[in-house]
């Protein structure tokens, strides 16, 4: 992979110790445009290879550093030209990089670019917001945000008005998402539709998946909901609280096909023999308290249903029964199976039923369930 360019001349090892941090404007749209955060915008260096090219210090133990690479980023391009790429985060939780910021970038149609910071009580830490141009400004809605910022039923708003780059908390009335991101937003006449993504909730489960829609009416800012759709998701987890061993149980089944898979690519015996072990070696992971539950955990027995294709999305499964899509959806430590649509009480409990007694055979330890919604 070729490596981005050498930093212009005026990037020196001074100014990068000097911008090297990520941090938060001390007044509202501070100017805080500098040569290295601009080449880190414009290259697609790495904030990583940076502080390596440079010999900067480690940010284990010290301050996260300052990146361009972020999930949870918004870009909206202005009318007259400009592009505006706003907050986000970099990394996850547990890296020392992580940090969710509070700026805007602004790129200009003559190349130029503008970084402004803000002081969080101004501007939230904010990521996987929603931003959309409306008649009062850009109207950014939702965050996932620290999970001290998170509150329960309450649903983010702030409005930048790019002219001025005055940022503002915007209160609504109405019936609201909660506390959404990840979400689509659709400007309508007046208005501003919101769907999809999810919802952190102050309860166990924490995020909960967002099934309906709601209008956001600028006059007055106030929420509509628009649907109340018919949905249940039930929550598999173990008993002792450990995290589930599905994965690695993934793990021994590919591995046991690596043979087959391979036969075709690989010569008998000598180097291919080695090369098969290796791998076999490599992605043992954990065989199933009961292979063929493993195998037919999310073939329910007892009820009519047919299997649908997979799709993109890491760990899930469907099926349809009586026309109604349920969805099994893996993760560390539980198993969440969403229904969406009206089933019969009893073909729930059969599903339900079916899918713990499973889970518990593969995994040989109890489960419990909980309604989520």
């Amino acid at each position: 992979m070729e490596r981005p360019p050498s930093p212009p001349p005026e990037v020196s090892r001074e100014l990068f110790l000097e911008w090297r941090d990520a941090r938060r404007g001390h007044t509202p749209a501070e100017v805080m445009t500098n040569p290295y955060w601009c080449w880190l915008l414009g290259s697609g260096e790495s904030a990583w290879s940076a502080n390596e090219r440079f010999g900067g210090p480690s940010s284990y133990g010290g301050n996260p550093l300052w990146s361009a690479e972020r999930f949870g980023q918004s870009t909206t391009a202005l009318p007259d030209g400009r592009s505006l790429l706003v907050a986000g985060e970099h990394e996850d939780h547990y890296d020392p990089d992580f940090f969710i910021y509070n700026d805007v970038a602004v790129l200009h149609p003559d190349g130029r670019v503008e970084i402004l910071g803000f002081p969080a009580e101004v501007f939230p830490p904010t990521d996987f917001h929603s931003a959309t141009l409306a008649g009062p400004g850009l109207v950014l809605i939702g965050n996932l945000g620290y999970p001290e910022q998170r509150q329960a039923g309450r649903t983010q708003i702030l409005v930048v008005d790019p002219d001025t780059w005055n940022v503002r908390k915007q209160a609504s009335v109405g019936e609201g998402p909660g506390w959404i991101h990840g979400h689509e937003a659709l400007a309508e006449e007046g208005s501003i539709r919101v769907r999809g993504g999810e919802v952190w909730t102050d309860t166990e489960a924490g995020l909960v998946e967002n099934f309906d829609e709601w209008r956001l009416h600028l006059e007055g800012w106030r929420w509509e909901r628009l649907t109340r759709r018919k949905v249940t998701v039930l929550e598999l987890l173990r008993e002792d609280g450990e995290a589930n061993q599905l994965f690695e149980m993934s793990l021994w089944e590919f591995s046991r096909s690596i043979p087959d898979e391979l036969g075709e690519h690989l010569p008998e015996g000598g180097a291919g023999d080695s090369v098969r072990a290796e791998l076999k070696r490599s992605l043992r992971g954990v065989k199933p308290g009961d292979p063929e539950a493993y195998r037919r955990r999310f073939q329910p027995e007892g009820v009519t249903h047919r299997e649908l294709p997979e799709t993109e999305e890491h760990r899930e499964r469907r099926i349809e029964v009586g026309g109604i899509l349920v969805r099994y959806h893996e993760d560390m430590f539980s198993v969440r199976m969403t229904i969406e649509g009206e089933l019969p009480d009893g073909i729930v409990e059969r599903l339900r039923e079916d899918l713990k007694a499973k889970l518990e055979r593969i995994e040989e330890v109890p489960y419990r369930v909980r309604r989520l919604r």
